[in-house]
C-alpha cells in the first residue's frame, strides 16, 4: 500500500476500496479486473484507488493481509478460555468453517494470490503455521497430543481443514452437516490423542 488515510473520510474510502475489490476480485477473478471496476464498485474517484494502491496487485496483497489477520483474530477469540489441546482444535476447525462461511471470497483472493504473487500466498500459510506450531508444540509438551514435528502437524491440519472447507463450502454443491462435522472432529480426535 502506497499510504495510509490521515482523516476518518480517507479511511471509510479505503475500506470502500477494499470491499469492492473482495467482491470484484472473487467475481471476476484478478486479470479480467480493472482499477475502473474497483472505484465504481467502491463509488469513488479512478484516481483515489491510485493514491493508496500502486495498482491492483497492491490491492491484492493488501487483502491476503486482511484475510490473514481477521482469520487468526477469529479463530483466537473463538478458542480464548479453552484448557486442552484437542478441544482447542475442535474448536478452531469450527470456528475456521463458519468464518470460511461467512467470507467465501476470501478462498477465491487465496487462489489468485496463490498465481499472481506466490510470496504472498505463502506468506499467508507460513504466518499462520508459525503461531499455530509454537502452540502446539507446547501443548506436546504437556503431554496433551501426540508428539512429532510441530510444523508439520500444523501444516496437516492447515491442509485438512483448508481442503474440508472447499469440497463443503467453496464448491457449494454439497452441506457439512452436523453429521460430517461430528465425525471429522472425531476423527481429528482420535489423530491427535497421545
Amino acid at each position: 500500500m502506497k499510504r495510509l488515510p490521515t482523516t476518518e473520510r480517507g479511511r471509510k474510502s479505503l475500506q470502500k476500496i477494499l470491499e469492492a475489490s473482495k467482491k470484484v476480485f472473487a467475481e471476476k477473478g484478478f486479470h479480467k479486473t480493472k482499477i475502473y471496476d474497483i472505484a465504481i464498485g467502491a463509488g469513488v474517484a479512478y484516481g483515489l484507488v491510485y493514491s493508496y494502491f500502486n495498482g491492483k496487485k497492491d490491492i491484492l496483497i493488501e487483502l491476503v493481509k486482511m484475510i490473514n489477520h481477521d482469520l487468526r483474530k477469529h479463530l483466537a477469540v473463538r478458542t480464548s478460555g479453552l484448557k486442552d489441546r484437542i478441544s482447542i482444535e475442535q474448536e478452531g476447525f469450527k470456528a475456521f468453517f463458519e468464518w470460511f462461511r461467512e467470507n467465501k471470497f476470501a478462498y477465491k483472493i487465496l487462489r489468485e494470490a496463490e498465481i499472481v504473487d506466490e510470496e504472498i500466498y505463502k506468506w499467508h500459510y507460513k504466518k499462520i503455521a508459525e503461531g499455530y506450531s509454537r502452540r502446539l508444540e507446547s501443548a506436546m509438551k504437556k503431554g496433551e497430543i501426540r508428539k512429532m514435528d510441530p510444523e508439520l502437524l500444523s501444516y496437516t491440519l492447515m491442509g485438512i481443514a483448508d481442503f474440508v472447507g472447499k469440497r463443503y463450502i467453496l464448491w457449494g454443491d454439497s452441506e457439512l452437516d452436523e453429521t460430517k462435522l461430528s465425525q471429522l472432529l472425531s476423527a481429528l480426535s482420535a489423530m491427535l490423542k497421545p
